[in-house]
């Protein structure tokens, strides 16, 4: 009976260092869709507004990357491309309650948290018309595709290391990395991007991902090595 009772704590302990161990290094994927015509808030009552994508690009959803609490990498994948599309930046919405929190600036890679959250509706935005710049081509009038900064905003400037690939022929993927974002332990967060003419916007909510498989294994020997050693110390009272 002793050596049974070594044996699970034996396997108590090394799981627990097993956890903790783990535990720092997870970094946990996510994937998200294009289900949203433009953002809450953003209809002019054009039959524009009811086509999900306006000529290209089609954004068809995408994926990011989440390590120990803090977003390090988003990823937008397109199915069309036109020379002149460039990105719009980066918006997130803690706990997925209409307002930004953070933005990643797309000409410059810096990344910003806003002391004061603004909310979709804000007039701190450049337009579509404004960020287009070029002759011809479909446009998403009066929709927001970058944010221009307001003293009001108090935004703090987080870093400046983010790395963008922009939209090309070759790649397929608008790549926002080298992030520094913490979710702040929100279980919900939104996803907000769209490109200089707002012809395909993305605004999704995120599931922050349950920890993964290696993690929940550690939690799983915890718990069973807990209910054999219960097991066994009721045995020997009966005894």
């Amino acid at each position: 009976m002793m050596k049974k009772l070594l044996f699970l704590c034996t396997i108590l302990f090394v799981s627990v260092v097993f956890l903790c161990s783990t535990t720092p290094a997870q970094a946990t994927a996510f994937t998200f869709g294009d289900d949203a015509i433009y953002w809450p808030g953003w209809d002019n009552g054009t039959v524009e507004d009811s086509i999900d994508v306006l000529g290209v690009p089609s954004i068809t959803g995408g994926s990011g990357t989440i390590d120990n609490g803090i977003l390090t990498e988003v990823i937008f994948d397109y199915a069309s491309n036109d020379s002149r599309l460039r990105a719009g930046d980066l918006f997130i919405d803690l706990g997925a309650d209409a307002t930004w929190d953070y933005i990643v600036q797309a000409k410059t890679g810096s990344q910003y948290a806003l002391g004061n959250p603004v909310a979709l509706g804000s007039d701190s935005y450049i337009l579509s018309e404004q960020a287009w710049g070029a002759q011809g081509g479909n446009i998403r009038n009066e929709h927001p595709a970058y944010y221009d900064f307001n003293e009001n905003d108090n935004p703090v400037l987080i870093n400046e290391d983010a790395a963008l690939t922009d939209f090309t022929d070759l790649t397929g993927h608008v790549v926002f990395a080298n992030l520094d974002l913490d979710l702040m332990q929100a279980q919900d967060f939104i996803i907000g991007f769209t490109t200089n003419c707002a012809n395909d916007v993305v605004y999704e909510r995120v599931s922050v991902p349950e920890p993964g498989p290696m993690l929940l294994f550690g939690a799983f020997m915890i718990g069973m090595a807990t209910v054999g050693r219960k097991k066994i110390l009721n045995s020997k009272k009966k005894n």
